[in-house]
């Protein structure tokens, strides 16, 4: 009988190479996953759209903790967009760690993206925000 190593097929397909270590990244990008957040009082679950933006990138389109942040959506879902709004939003939080990277955690609800895994979408700086490619 023939055994497959998970931490082989793990360290094969990461994008580092290595396991159990978070994608570290300079490059422009956004991360969007979907995060199981407990369940509600009729018992459905609730799950979480989670949006990271890399350190860097955040750096560059100024944005600190504590802004007010809201992301749209292109009415075809090809691009989103991050951008800093003055009322409403999202507060720009961190994980906890000194990475800097700025988190923007929000209830998932139907008409909102719904990634499978975790995706690296390729992102601009613009004079509106972000801008990143969704497909």
């Amino acid at each position: 009988m023939e055994f497959l190593s998970l931490y082989s097929i793990a360290a094969a397909c990461s994008k580092t190479g290595r396991v159990g270590r978070q994608h570290r990244s300079e490059a422009d990008e956004v991360l969007l996953s979907i995060v199981k957040s407990g369940h509600n009082s009729g018992g459905k679950e609730r799950i979480a759209l989670s949006v990271k933006i890399n350190k860097h990138l955040a750096q560059k389109a100024r944005f600190i903790f504590g802004d007010r942040l809201d992301i749209l959506i292109s009415s075809d879902g090809s691009t989103g967009l991050i951008k800093r709004v003055k009322e409403g939003g999202f507060a720009a939080t961190s994980s906890g760690s000194k990475t800097s990277d700025i988190y923007i955690k929000v209830t998932w609800y139907e008409g909102m993206p719904k990634p499978e895994q975790k995706t690296y979408c390729p992102a601009t700086l613009t004079d509106d925000g972000i801008t990143f490619k969704l497909k």
